[in-house]
């Protein structure tokens, strides 16, 4: 009989953590909070436009860092963009707001959020744009 209850609890467990990730692309559990696992310093490794790979038409200097202090650092052609990042919509979606502008931030949806990976989209221009970062 124990045998029997703990092999259901084991299947519904499993059920369970494989419908419920917050993020398309995983990861159904993790030990680490989202906000422990955004912060860091990451590289691109994609960049597609409409489907299509753009990943060379990035600088090759093109970086991504998010600080615990909630605040970023976006690198391109050694030029930075410094502003403010947050999570919202149940923490499926984030803001990145650069310093000095009034109501204008960038909107991406998480669709991976990994210790070392990174994947978000958004609709720039008409069309669906994602990025693919891994951690440097």
């Amino acid at each position: 009989m124990k045998k029997l209850i703990l092999i259901s609890f084991i299947a519904v467990l499993g059920f369970g953590l494989n419908s419920c990730s917050k993020y398309e692309e995983g990861p159904s559990l993790s030990l680490r909070t989202k906000k422990a696992r955004l912060v860091n310093e990451w590289v691109v490794q994609s960049y597609t436009v409409g489907g299509v790979d753009q990943t060379s038409m990035l600088p090759t200097d093109y970086s991504l860092n998010i600080k615990d202090d909630d605040t970023y650092e976006l690198t391109s052609n050694g030029q930075k963009e410094i502003g403010t990042w947050e999570f919202f919509e149940s923490k499926e979606k984030l803001k990145l707001t650069p310093e000095g502008t009034v109501g204008t931030s960038n909107i991406y949806i998480i669709l991976m959020l990994k210790n070392d990976d990174l994947k978000y989209k958004a609709d720039i221009v008409g069309s669906e744009t994602i990025y693919t970062y891994v951690s440097k």
